[in-house]
C-alpha cells in the first residue's frame, strides 16, 4: 500500500520502451519516443522518471510536461528555467502556469498572479491554468477566490485530482454535500467535490 507507487499497464510500458530502443538503433528519433514515454510516466504519477526522460525531448511540448513534472517534484529553479524553455520554443498555457507556481513557492505573488493569468488568457478553458491561478489566489490570502477557480477546474476536466485536492485543502467541503469522486491511478485515495 504504498501511495507514491502508481502501477502503469505493464504491455503499454513495454511498448514504449520497445518503441523507444527501436527509435534509437533505426532512425535516431528518440525526441518522439521519449516525448510518449515521459508523458506515459507522468500520467501515471511518476514524475521522476518522466521527467528524465522528458530532457530527450526538445520541443515545446516536451518542455511544457518536463516542467509539470518538476513543479509536482517541487523542483523550482530546474521547473522555471525549463518552462522558460517551453515558451521559447513556442509553449503557451502549460509552461506559463509552471512558471506561476515557481513564483508563488519563491513568494513573489504578483509575478505568480500575472503568469496565472497569462496562462489563463492563452488559454481559458485549460483545467490546470484555472487550478494553478486558484493556488496562486489562495496563497495570497484570496480563498473565496481561489475557490472559484478549483471549481472551475474541476468543472472544465473532472479527472484534476489537484483542484480535488484544493478544493479540500481549501476547506469548502460541508458535510451532506452531493459529492463526484475520483481516484488517481494506484494512489487509492479519493477525492469529493459537490460539483
Amino acid at each position: 500500500d504504498n501511495p507514491a507507487f502508481c502501477p502503469l499497464d505493464s504491455a503499454l510500458l513495454e511498448k514504449e520502451g520497445t518503441d523507444l530502443a527501436s527509435a534509437d538503433r533505426t532512425n535516431g528519433d528518440i525526441a518522439t519516443a521519449a516525448l510518449r514515454l515521459g508523458m506515459l510516466l507522468e500520467g501515471g504519477g511518476m514524475d521522476q522518471e518522466a521527467a528524465q526522460w522528458l530532457r530527450y525531448n526538445t520541443t515545446a511540448e516536451g518542455f511544457s510536461h518536463r516542467a509539470i513534472c518538476l513543479t509536482e517534484l517541487q523542483l523550482w529553479d530546474s521547473a522555471h528555467s525549463v518552462a522558460q524553455m517551453a515558451i521559447e520554443a513556442g509553449g503557451a498555457a502549460s509552461p506559463m502556469a509552471s512558471l506561476a507556481l515557481c513564483e508563488s513557492a519563491r513568494g513573489h505573488h504578483i509575478n505568480a498572479l500575472s503568469w496565472a493569468g497569462k496562462a489563463l488568457k492563452a488559454d481559458p478553458n485549460n483545467s490546470r491554468c484555472e487550478n494553478v491561478m486558484g493556488y496562486v489566489l489562495f496563497k495570497k490570502g484570496a480563498d473565496v477566490d481561489a475557490l472559484s477557480h478549483f471549481k472551475k477546474a474541476v468543472r472544465l476536466d473532472s479527472t484534476n485530482v489537484d483542484a480535488y485536492f484544493n478544493i479540500g485543502a481549501s476547506g469548502s467541503i460541508e458535510p451532506g454535500e452531493d459529492i463526484v469522486s475520483v481516484t488517481r491511478a494506484g494512489t487509492g485515495r479519493t477525492f469529493v467535490y459537490d460539483s
